[in-house]
């Protein structure tokens, strides 16, 4: 069974413009099929001792100094996993998937992937991080995917199980990092961590509900 690892950065309203400007514009969601899931965790926890933290330390995109990203994304460079990327420009949504609300975005999203994937998903369990979801929320989700990829012929590409995991998980982190990097290349254009991970991404799925997109 392989092990695939999910989060996103950005958030998913739509609050935009002058008055109301307090949603990001973008929602990024990433799926990393980790072939070798402990090898990592000891890539991140070699990294957690060069910067002299303690082995509960997380790593979290938004909080991390440019030190901290640094060392992590060198840690991790040689690593043996890929990239799904999903990068949503919210503001070209149409009134139909916003009024789906968080539910609906992380529905369409996550099936997406799931049909862009270059590979089969049937043997691949995907971990989520659980901040903020719950057990009816994830139900919905896993349906929603099953159904998106039986509705293309395509069920080979549902995942064999979805399940939620604590932040603490190394892998989980990884994750987390890897979306803030993509989140950063799609809203400034540059990112010096996401050239770290360039080289992995198979998909990128830039969504501006009017053209495909390569990875930059």
């Amino acid at each position: 069974m392989r092990q695939a690892y999910s989060d996103e950065a950005g958030d998913t309203g739509y609050e935009f413009g002058a008055q109301r400007g307090i949603s990001s514009r973008y929602f990024v969601m990433v799926v990393l099929v980790v072939p070798d899931p402990e090898r990592l965790r000891a890539q991140m926890a070699e990294a957690r001792r060069r910067l002299g933290k303690s082995q509960d330390f997380e790593f979290h995109y938004r909080q991390a100094s440019a030190g901290v990203r640094r060392v992590f994304f060198k840690a991790i460079a040689f690593e043996d996993f890929s990239v799904q990327a999903a990068v949503v420009d919210k503001v070209k949504a149409p009134e139909s998937l916003r009024r789906q609300g968080k539910q609906g975005l992380y529905n369409w999203v996550l099936s997406g992937l799931a049909l862009r994937a270059p590979t089969t998903l049937s043997d691949v369990k995907l971990w989520l991080d659980g901040q903020g979801k719950h057990a009816r929320f994830l139900r919905e989700l896993k349906n929603a995917v099953r159904r998106a990829c039986r509705a293309k012929g395509r069920p080979q590409q549902n995942f064999d199980d979805v399940r939620l995991l604590t932040s603490k998980d190394s892998p989980i982190q990884c994750a987390d990092m890897v979306a803030g990097a993509v989140f950063e290349k799609a809203r400034t254009g540059e990112s010096e961590s996401y050239k770290a991970i360039r080289s992995k991404v198979e998909v990128w799925w830039q969504v501006d509900f009017g053209q495909e997109a390569k990875p930059p």
